[in-house]
């Protein structure tokens, strides 16, 4: 049976391009906005997604001009349904929304990078025919020592990392659309019958808790997880506070111990490969446009800490 899916796989790649979408649910953080997307639309990403719950008017100018910007960006108001959680009802509603033969689902702190691979395309044209899903594992990011925000690329002003840390056993998923029954997690989806979870190898993993895979390599892909940015970001992300579920919908509470967790995910023990570089230079000409269409018309972007009403 391994042997039929290989030959499959090889014939596969003499096919059309797969076709790709990234998907993101966001909340306030507009500044980061176009960096992202420009990055995405830079490895190849065919459409992004975003769902807005419920950002400020901040946010909902930048989306508003990028997505005026270039077509291929669609913005969907995402409020809060009773009894569910955001994230995942975006997650769900974007399998069954999507054409694409493949959906990414990562967030506005994480960056995709192909080491190996000229587009998320060729990328995904390697992996077995089988795989219902391709599971990215982080490498976390600290504030490199920065204690302020400052207008410059996120990939440019963070350069230390761990490559070695317990966090970076998360992952996150490219789901193929035919082969996901559903989007029950924010990390992995619950695979149909016959179909696999591959690494950023393309190779078959196990996940542990469908977040989780231990046995990881980076020679291939990575996601570089931004979690924190600066000391005064980080501040801004504790005052909007941390999603999650609760009964009657969605809640950003604050976080039990900002202290905690700063310690407990500043990683600076390593430089990054710079890896991400090219993609960085690859992105730069559709920043460049969204820059010009952000500084025509001027959306007041400011971080302000978010009051939630019980």
């Amino acid at each position: 049976m391994r042997g039929l899916i290989s030959r499959l796989t090889r014939q596969l790649r003499g096919w059309p391009d797969p076709s790709v979408t990234a998907c993101l649910i966001i909340k306030d953080e507009g500044r980061y906005l176009p960096e992202w997307i420009a990055h995405y639309l830079a490895l190849g990403f065919d459409r992004i997604v975003v769902y807005d719950n419920d950002s400020g008017p901040d946010t909902l100018a930048v989306e508003r001009i990028c997505s005026q910007q270039d077509a291929r960006i669609t913005v969907i108001p995402w409020p809060d349904v009773p009894s569910r959680f955001s994230q995942i009802t975006a997650y769900e509603d974007a399998l069954a929304r999507c054409a694409t033969d493949w959906i990414a689902f990562f967030d506005t702190d994480e960056f995709l990078v192909l080491k190996k691979h000229a587009s998320i395309q060729s990328y995904l044209k390697c992996a077995p025919v089988d795989a219902g899903a391709v599971c990215i594992n982080w490498v976390i990011f600290g504030s490199s020592g920065e204690a302020r925000y400052r207008p410059e690329l996120v990939a440019r002003r963070f350069r230390r990392c761990s490559l070695t840390a317990s966090i970076n056993q998360h992952v996150k998923s490219i789901v193929r659309k035919a082969g996901a029954k559903r989007m029950s997690h924010c990390h992995s989806p619950k695979l149909r019958k016959r179909f696999r979870f591959v690494d950023g190898e393309l190779k078959p993993i196990t996940l542990e808790q469908r977040a989780f895979n231990a046995n990881y390599t980076y020679e291939t892909a990575q996601l570089n997880h931004y979690v924190l940015r600066s000391r005064e970001e980080y501040q801004w992300k504790v005052e909007r506070g941390s999603p999650e579920p609760q009964e009657g919908g969605f809640k950003y509470r604050k976080f039990a111990d900002p202290e905690a967790f700063w310690t407990q995910h500043d990683f600076n023990d390593s430089d990054d490969d710079r890896s991400i570089d090219v993609w960085v230079d690859r992105a730069s000409e559709l920043r460049s446009k969204f820059d010009r269409a952000l500084g025509e018309q001027t959306p007041a972007i400011e971080v302000r800490a978010i009051s939630i009403s019980p």
